[in-house]
Protein backbone atom coordinates (compact mmCIF):
# COMPACT_ATOMS: atom_id res chain seq x y z
CA UNK A 1 0.00 0.00 0.00
CA UNK A 2 1.28 3.45 -0.88
CA UNK A 3 0.99 6.38 1.53
CA UNK A 4 0.76 10.00 0.42
CA UNK A 5 2.78 12.54 2.36
CA UNK A 6 0.59 15.53 3.23
CA UNK A 7 2.50 18.82 3.68
CA UNK A 8 2.58 20.10 7.27
CA UNK A 9 0.96 23.38 6.21
CA UNK A 10 -2.03 21.46 4.86
CA UNK A 11 -2.22 19.35 8.03
CA UNK A 12 -2.31 22.53 10.11
CA UNK A 13 -5.00 24.02 7.89
CA UNK A 14 -7.11 20.83 8.12
CA UNK A 15 -6.67 20.83 11.89
CA UNK A 16 -7.98 24.38 12.29
CA UNK A 17 -10.78 23.84 9.77
CA UNK A 18 -11.97 20.78 11.67
CA UNK A 19 -12.25 22.84 14.84
CA UNK A 20 -14.66 25.33 13.29
CA UNK A 21 -14.45 28.76 11.77
CA UNK A 22 -12.01 31.12 13.46
CA UNK A 23 -13.76 34.31 14.59
CA UNK A 24 -17.12 32.59 14.96
CA UNK A 25 -19.26 34.29 17.65
CA UNK A 26 -20.02 31.99 20.60
CA UNK A 27 -21.59 32.04 24.08
CA UNK A 28 -18.18 31.08 25.48
CA UNK A 29 -14.64 31.58 24.24
CA UNK A 30 -12.49 28.86 22.75
CA UNK A 31 -8.75 29.19 22.21
CA UNK A 32 -6.98 26.57 20.13
CA UNK A 33 -3.26 27.02 20.68
CA UNK A 34 -0.06 25.85 19.06
CA UNK A 35 3.31 26.63 20.64
CA UNK A 36 6.60 26.45 18.78
CA UNK A 37 9.40 25.80 21.26
CA UNK A 38 7.12 24.58 24.07
CA UNK A 39 6.29 20.92 23.48
CA UNK A 40 4.73 19.82 26.77
CA UNK A 41 3.80 21.40 30.08
CA UNK A 42 1.15 23.50 31.78
CA UNK A 43 -0.66 26.50 30.31
CA UNK A 44 -2.57 28.81 32.68
CA UNK A 45 -4.92 31.61 31.65
CA UNK A 46 -5.25 34.47 34.16
CA UNK A 47 -7.84 37.24 34.37
CA UNK A 48 -7.21 40.56 36.11
CA UNK A 49 -9.47 41.55 39.00
CA UNK A 50 -8.82 44.63 41.16
CA UNK A 51 -5.22 44.69 39.95
CA UNK A 52 -4.63 41.05 40.92
CA UNK A 53 -4.02 38.10 38.58
CA UNK A 54 -6.50 35.28 39.24
CA UNK A 55 -6.35 31.90 37.47
CA UNK A 56 -9.22 31.45 35.02
CA UNK A 57 -8.34 28.04 33.60
CA UNK A 58 -5.39 25.68 33.17
CA UNK A 59 -4.71 22.96 30.61
CA UNK A 60 -1.82 20.70 29.63
CA UNK A 61 0.16 21.35 26.48
CA UNK A 62 0.69 18.10 24.59
CA UNK A 63 2.76 17.90 21.43
CA UNK A 64 2.74 21.71 21.30
CA UNK A 65 -1.07 21.90 21.25
CA UNK A 66 -3.54 23.08 23.91
CA UNK A 67 -7.13 24.25 24.14
CA UNK A 68 -9.11 26.52 26.46
CA UNK A 69 -12.91 26.28 26.33
CA UNK A 70 -16.20 26.44 28.25
CA UNK A 71 -15.47 29.79 29.91
CA UNK A 72 -16.96 33.13 28.96
CA UNK A 73 -16.17 36.83 29.37
CA UNK A 74 -18.62 39.66 30.09
CA UNK A 75 -17.03 41.58 27.24
CA UNK A 76 -13.65 41.57 25.45
CA UNK A 77 -10.97 41.80 28.13
CA UNK A 78 -7.25 41.45 28.63
CA UNK A 79 -5.98 38.15 30.02
CA UNK A 80 -2.52 36.71 30.60
CA UNK A 81 -1.39 33.32 29.32
CA UNK A 82 1.51 31.72 31.18
CA UNK A 83 3.31 28.69 29.76
CA UNK A 84 5.20 26.35 32.10
CA UNK A 85 7.36 28.00 34.74
CA UNK A 86 6.88 31.43 33.13
CA UNK A 87 8.74 30.39 29.98
CA UNK A 88 6.26 32.70 28.30
CA UNK A 89 3.85 35.36 29.56
CA UNK A 90 1.52 36.62 26.84
CA UNK A 91 -1.14 39.36 26.86
CA UNK A 92 -4.33 38.38 25.04
CA UNK A 93 -7.56 40.27 24.43
CA UNK A 94 -10.09 37.46 24.78
CA UNK A 95 -13.61 37.55 23.30
CA UNK A 96 -16.49 35.05 23.26
CA UNK A 97 -15.38 33.69 19.93
CA UNK A 98 -13.52 30.77 18.42
CA UNK A 99 -9.88 31.89 18.38
CA UNK A 100 -6.59 30.48 17.19
CA UNK A 101 -3.33 31.25 18.95
CA UNK A 102 0.13 30.67 17.46
CA UNK A 103 3.06 31.15 19.84
CA UNK A 104 6.75 31.09 19.01
CA UNK A 105 8.95 31.18 22.13
CA UNK A 106 11.71 32.70 20.00
CA UNK A 107 9.48 35.68 19.12
CA UNK A 108 7.05 36.36 21.95
CA UNK A 109 6.60 40.00 20.94
CA UNK A 110 4.20 38.96 18.19
CA UNK A 111 1.80 36.20 19.35
CA UNK A 112 -0.78 35.49 16.69
CA UNK A 113 -4.32 35.44 18.11
CA UNK A 114 -6.72 35.13 15.18
CA UNK A 115 -10.43 35.64 15.68
CA UNK A 116 -10.22 38.50 18.20
CA UNK A 117 -10.83 41.94 16.69
CA UNK A 118 -9.81 43.52 19.99
CA UNK A 119 -6.46 41.71 19.90
CA UNK A 120 -5.70 43.18 16.48
CA UNK A 121 -6.21 46.70 17.80
CA UNK A 122 -4.36 45.92 21.04
CA UNK A 123 -1.36 44.66 19.05
CA UNK A 124 -1.31 47.95 17.14
CA UNK A 125 -1.33 49.85 20.43
CA UNK A 126 1.40 47.65 21.97
CA UNK A 127 3.70 48.05 18.98
CA UNK A 128 3.74 51.83 19.42
CA UNK A 129 3.66 51.94 23.22
CA UNK A 130 6.46 49.38 23.60
CA UNK A 131 8.76 51.66 21.60
CA UNK A 132 8.16 54.42 24.18
CA UNK A 133 8.67 52.02 27.10
CA UNK A 134 11.94 50.68 25.66
CA UNK A 135 13.32 54.20 25.22
CA UNK A 136 12.29 55.13 28.76
CA UNK A 137 14.10 52.06 30.09
CA UNK A 138 17.24 53.05 28.16
CA UNK A 139 17.10 56.53 29.71
CA UNK A 140 16.60 55.06 33.18
CA UNK A 141 19.76 52.99 32.67
CA UNK A 142 21.61 56.12 31.51
CA UNK A 143 20.54 57.97 34.65
CA UNK A 144 21.81 55.15 36.86
CA UNK A 145 25.15 55.11 35.02
CA UNK A 146 25.41 58.91 35.19
CA UNK A 147 24.69 58.88 38.91
CA UNK A 148 27.42 56.30 39.51
CA UNK A 149 29.91 58.45 37.59
CA UNK A 150 28.60 61.71 39.14
CA UNK A 151 27.94 63.09 35.64
CA UNK A 152 25.40 65.83 36.44
CA UNK A 153 25.17 67.01 32.80
CA UNK A 154 24.25 63.53 31.58
CA UNK A 155 21.66 63.20 34.36
CA UNK A 156 20.08 66.52 33.37
CA UNK A 157 20.08 65.60 29.68
CA UNK A 158 18.53 62.17 30.30
CA UNK A 159 15.87 63.60 32.64
CA UNK A 160 14.94 66.26 30.08
CA UNK A 161 14.61 63.68 27.32
CA UNK A 162 12.64 61.39 29.60
CA UNK A 163 10.05 64.07 30.32
CA UNK A 164 9.73 64.79 26.60
CA UNK A 165 9.14 61.11 25.81
CA UNK A 166 6.61 60.76 28.63
CA UNK A 167 4.73 63.72 27.16
CA UNK A 168 4.77 62.14 23.68
CA UNK A 169 3.63 58.80 25.10
CA UNK A 170 0.70 60.40 26.91
CA UNK A 171 -0.33 62.27 23.75
CA UNK A 172 -0.18 59.01 21.76
CA UNK A 173 -2.42 57.19 24.27
CA UNK A 174 -4.96 60.02 24.41
CA UNK A 175 -5.15 60.19 20.59
CA UNK A 176 -5.50 56.40 20.41
CA UNK A 177 -8.45 56.40 22.83
CA UNK A 178 -10.17 59.27 21.02
CA UNK A 179 -9.72 57.52 17.67
CA UNK A 180 -11.13 54.18 18.92
CA UNK A 181 -14.04 55.23 21.13
CA UNK A 182 -16.00 52.07 20.33
CA UNK A 183 -13.33 49.62 21.50
CA UNK A 184 -12.81 47.92 24.86
CA UNK A 185 -9.09 48.34 24.23
CA UNK A 186 -9.54 52.10 24.73
CA UNK A 187 -11.35 51.48 28.02
CA UNK A 188 -8.46 49.26 29.09
CA UNK A 189 -5.89 51.93 28.18
CA UNK A 190 -7.80 54.52 30.21
CA UNK A 191 -8.07 52.22 33.22
CA UNK A 192 -4.49 50.96 33.16
CA UNK A 193 -2.28 53.39 31.24
CA UNK A 194 -3.75 56.87 31.25
CA UNK A 195 -5.05 56.68 34.81
CA UNK A 196 -1.53 57.37 36.03
CA UNK A 197 -0.89 60.14 33.52
CA UNK A 198 -4.06 62.22 33.69
CA UNK A 199 -5.82 64.21 36.36
CA UNK A 200 -9.34 63.37 37.55
CA UNK A 201 -11.11 65.85 35.24
CA UNK A 202 -9.21 64.80 32.09
CA UNK A 203 -9.78 61.13 32.89
CA UNK A 204 -13.52 61.72 33.30
CA UNK A 205 -13.79 63.72 30.05
CA UNK A 206 -12.03 60.98 28.05
CA UNK A 207 -14.13 58.21 29.59
CA UNK A 208 -17.32 60.08 28.67
CA UNK A 209 -16.18 60.22 25.04
CA UNK A 210 -16.35 56.41 24.81
CA UNK A 211 -19.43 54.87 23.20
CA UNK A 212 -22.44 53.93 25.35
CA UNK A 213 -21.64 50.21 25.02
CA UNK A 214 -18.02 50.59 26.12
CA UNK A 215 -19.02 52.78 29.09
CA UNK A 216 -20.89 49.76 30.51
CA UNK A 217 -17.67 47.75 30.86
CA UNK A 218 -16.05 46.95 34.20
CA UNK A 219 -13.03 48.96 33.02
CA UNK A 220 -15.17 52.09 33.52
CA UNK A 221 -15.74 51.09 37.15
CA UNK A 222 -11.94 50.99 37.56
CA UNK A 223 -11.69 54.43 35.95
CA UNK A 224 -14.31 55.88 38.30
CA UNK A 225 -12.43 54.42 41.28
CA UNK A 226 -9.24 56.05 40.00
CA UNK A 227 -11.04 59.38 39.60
CA UNK A 228 -12.31 59.19 43.20
CA UNK A 229 -8.78 58.53 44.48
CA UNK A 230 -7.32 61.39 42.43
CA UNK A 231 -9.98 63.82 43.70
CA UNK A 232 -9.19 62.79 47.27
CA UNK A 233 -5.55 63.69 46.61
CA UNK A 234 -6.10 67.05 44.92
CA UNK A 235 -4.17 70.11 46.08
CA UNK A 236 -6.01 71.65 49.02
CA UNK A 237 -7.28 68.28 50.34
CA UNK A 238 -6.23 66.62 53.59
CA UNK A 239 -3.46 64.07 53.01
CA UNK A 240 -4.66 60.60 54.08
CA UNK A 241 -3.11 59.30 57.29
CA UNK A 242 -0.96 56.17 57.37
CA UNK A 243 1.31 54.28 59.73
CA UNK A 244 4.47 52.52 58.54
CA UNK A 245 7.58 51.13 60.28
CA UNK A 246 10.87 53.01 60.04
CA UNK A 247 14.22 51.30 59.45
CA UNK A 248 14.38 50.22 63.11
CA UNK A 249 10.85 48.77 63.05
CA UNK A 250 9.14 51.59 64.98
CA UNK A 251 5.73 52.58 63.58
CA UNK A 252 5.47 56.19 62.41
CA UNK A 253 2.16 57.81 61.47
CA UNK A 254 1.59 60.89 59.36
CA UNK A 255 -0.78 62.23 62.02
CA UNK A 256 2.08 62.28 64.52
CA UNK A 257 3.89 64.78 62.26
CA UNK A 258 1.14 67.40 62.25
CA UNK A 259 2.45 70.79 63.24
CA UNK A 260 5.39 70.46 60.83
CA UNK A 261 5.60 71.01 57.10
CA UNK A 262 6.23 67.64 55.46
CA UNK A 263 7.78 66.61 52.17
CA UNK A 264 6.58 63.07 51.45
CA UNK A 265 8.77 61.20 48.99
CA UNK A 266 7.94 57.86 47.37
CA UNK A 267 10.79 55.91 45.79
CA UNK A 268 12.64 52.62 45.53
CA UNK A 269 16.25 51.50 45.87
CA UNK A 270 16.51 50.37 42.23
CA UNK A 271 14.99 53.62 40.88
CA UNK A 272 17.80 55.62 39.28
CA UNK A 273 15.94 58.94 39.34
CA UNK A 274 15.00 58.44 43.01
CA UNK A 275 18.64 57.99 43.98
CA UNK A 276 19.82 60.89 41.85
CA UNK A 277 17.31 63.07 43.73
CA UNK A 278 18.88 62.10 47.07
CA UNK A 279 21.60 64.75 46.71
CA UNK A 280 19.10 67.54 46.04
CA UNK A 281 17.07 66.40 49.03
CA UNK A 282 20.16 66.51 51.23
CA UNK A 283 20.68 70.20 50.40
CA UNK A 284 16.97 70.87 50.90
CA UNK A 285 16.91 69.09 54.27
CA UNK A 286 19.79 71.12 55.71
CA UNK A 287 17.61 74.26 55.56
CA UNK A 288 15.49 72.70 58.31
CA UNK A 289 12.13 74.34 57.51
CA UNK A 290 10.41 71.16 56.29
CA UNK A 291 10.58 67.60 57.60
CA UNK A 292 11.52 64.95 55.06
CA UNK A 293 9.57 61.66 55.23
CA UNK A 294 10.58 59.06 52.64
CA UNK A 295 8.42 56.01 51.90
CA UNK A 296 10.23 53.18 50.15
CA UNK A 297 8.40 50.82 47.81
CA UNK A 298 11.04 48.13 48.31
CA UNK A 299 10.23 44.49 49.03
CA UNK A 300 13.87 43.50 49.65
CA UNK A 301 15.08 44.71 53.06
CA UNK A 302 18.73 43.84 52.45
CA UNK A 303 18.88 45.80 49.19
CA UNK A 304 17.31 48.88 50.76
CA UNK A 305 19.75 48.67 53.67
CA UNK A 306 22.72 48.60 51.27
CA UNK A 307 21.46 51.61 49.31
CA UNK A 308 20.81 53.64 52.46
CA UNK A 309 24.31 52.83 53.69
CA UNK A 310 25.89 53.75 50.34
CA UNK A 311 23.92 56.95 49.67
CA UNK A 312 23.31 58.14 53.24
CA UNK A 313 20.15 60.04 52.22
CA UNK A 314 18.54 62.69 54.40
CA UNK A 315 15.30 62.34 56.33
CA UNK A 316 13.41 59.44 57.87
CA UNK A 317 12.76 56.29 55.83
CA UNK A 318 9.61 54.19 56.21
CA UNK A 319 8.88 50.83 54.58
CA UNK A 320 6.61 47.80 55.16
CA UNK A 321 8.52 45.77 52.52
CA UNK A 322 5.34 44.81 50.67
CA UNK A 323 6.50 46.54 47.50
CA UNK A 324 3.69 47.25 45.03
CA UNK A 325 1.25 45.38 47.31
CA UNK A 326 1.59 47.96 50.08
CA UNK A 327 -1.70 49.69 50.97
CA UNK A 328 -0.01 53.07 50.59
CA UNK A 329 0.38 52.52 46.83
CA UNK A 330 -3.36 52.94 46.29
CA UNK A 331 -3.78 55.35 49.21
CA UNK A 332 -1.47 57.87 47.49
CA UNK A 333 -2.10 56.81 43.87
CA UNK A 334 1.53 55.78 43.31
CA UNK A 335 1.86 54.67 39.69
CA UNK A 336 5.35 55.90 38.84
CA UNK A 337 8.45 56.60 40.93
CA UNK A 338 9.57 58.95 42.27
CA UNK A 339 6.51 60.81 43.54
CA UNK A 340 6.41 63.81 45.89
CA UNK A 341 3.74 65.42 48.08
CA UNK A 342 4.33 68.66 49.98
CA UNK A 343 2.07 69.14 53.06
CA UNK A 344 1.58 72.15 55.30
CA UNK A 345 1.48 72.09 59.12
CA UNK A 346 -2.14 70.85 59.09
CA UNK A 347 -1.44 68.02 56.64
CA UNK A 348 -3.05 69.80 53.69
CA UNK A 349 -1.63 68.94 50.25
CA UNK A 350 0.01 72.11 48.89
CA UNK A 351 1.89 70.60 45.92
CA UNK A 352 2.52 67.22 44.27
CA UNK A 353 4.62 66.08 41.33
CA UNK A 354 6.86 63.35 39.94
CA UNK A 355 9.43 66.09 39.34
CA UNK A 356 11.39 67.14 42.45
CA UNK A 357 12.31 70.50 40.88
CA UNK A 358 8.61 71.35 40.56
CA UNK A 359 8.10 70.58 44.25
CA UNK A 360 11.16 72.55 45.38
CA UNK A 361 10.00 75.54 43.32
CA UNK A 362 6.58 75.34 44.93
CA UNK A 363 8.18 75.24 48.37
CA UNK A 364 10.38 78.17 47.43
CA UNK A 365 13.54 76.19 47.95
CA UNK A 366 15.10 76.54 44.47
Amino acid sequence: MKFKIIPSVLISALFWFACGKVGEQMDTYEIEGYSTGFFEGKAVLYRVENGTLLPEDSVMVKKSRFKFKKHSVEHPQLMYLVLGDREAVIELFVENKRMRLDIDLANLSEPGLDGSVSQELFSEYLENNTAYENRLQELSNQIVAARLSSDSLMILSALTEERAILSEQKKFMVNFVQKHQNSYVSAYILANGLRRELGADSLLILSEQLSDTIRKSFYIKDIHNAIAIKKRLEIGKQAPDFSLPDTSGVKVSLASKQGSKILLTFGKSNCGICRSDFQKLKKFHTKGTTELLSISMDADASRLKKVLKADNPAGQFLCDFKGENSDIVQLYDINRLPMYYYLDEKGIIKAKSENLDVILTAIGSK
